[in-house]
C-alpha cells in the first residue's frame, strides 16, 4: 500500500498504557502541530482513566489533527492501518508494543524509541532513531524519510534475526539429546 505524502502519519505507540507516556510524546510534538500532520493513538486496550486522559489531551493539543480509535481491528486491518504510517513513537522506557513497532518498520516507518527498545534494536543493528532527541529535531528532521538503503537494512537485520531463531529452535527439534530425553519421559 502506497502512503499518501500529506498528511504526515505519527503513530504515537500502540496501546493505553500509562508507561507509554503518550502525554509526554504529545507534549514533545506540539510544537508541530501546525504543520500537515496527523498523530494516531491505538488506544484499544489499558487503563480508561488514563485512556481519557490520553483522549482529551491529543484533542486540546492537535484537535483535529488527532486520531485516535479503541475498537480492536482485525489482525489484517490493523496491519494495513500501520503500513500507511510515515513515523512510529514509543516513549516507553521497557520493552512493548513490538508487534506495532516491527508493522511500522515493514512500512518504512522512520521509528523514535528509548529506554531497552532503543538499546536493544541498535545493538541488533537496526536503523532507527532516539526519541530524547526530537526535542532538538527541526520539523524537516524528524520527517525526513528514511533512505532505500535503511530500510532494506532494517528488513536485513529483521530477516537475518528471525532465521537465526528458527535455526535455534529446529536445532532444539532435532537434538538427539532432548530425543533421548522425551522417549524416557
Amino acid at each position: 500500500m502506497k502512503k499518501k505524502a500529506f498528511p504526515i502519519r505519527i503513530m504515537v505507540s500502540h496501546s493505553g498504557w500509562e508507561h507509554n507516556r503518550h502525554i509526554e510524546s504529545f507534549n514533545l510534538l506540539k510544537r508541530f502541530k501546525d504543520e500537515d500532520i496527523l498523530i494516531i493513538c491505538p488506544l484499544c486496550y489499558g487503563d480508561p482513566t488514563y485512556i481519557n486522559d490520553v483522549i482529551y489531551t491529543g484533542k486540546r493539543i492537535f484537535g483535529e489533527k488527532f486520531y485516535y480509535f479503541t475498537d480492536l481491528m482485525s489482525p489484517e486491518e490493523y496491519f494495513r492501518f500501520i503500513l500507511q504510517n510515515h513515523i512510529y513513537i514509543s516513549g516507553a522506557e521497557n520493552q512493548t508494543g513490538l508487534g506495532a513497532l516491527l508493522g511500522n518498520m515493514r512500512g518504512n516507518a522512520k521509528l523514535y524509541l528509548r529506554g531497552n527498545l532503543y538499546i536493544s534494536f541498535k545493538e541488533e543493528g537496526f536503523d532507527i532513531f532516539d526519541y530524547n532527541e526530537i526535542e532538538n529535531m527541526t520539523f524537516e528532521e524528524f520527517v525526513k524519510p528514511n533512505s532505500d538503503i535503511i530500510f532494506r537494512r532494517n528488513i536485513e537485520v529483521y530477516n537475518k534475526k528471525r532465521i537465526d531463531e528458527c535455526i535455534e529452535g529446529w536445532k532444539d527439534v532435532y537434538n538427539i539429546e532432548n530425543v533421548k530425553a522425551n522417549f524416557k519421559s
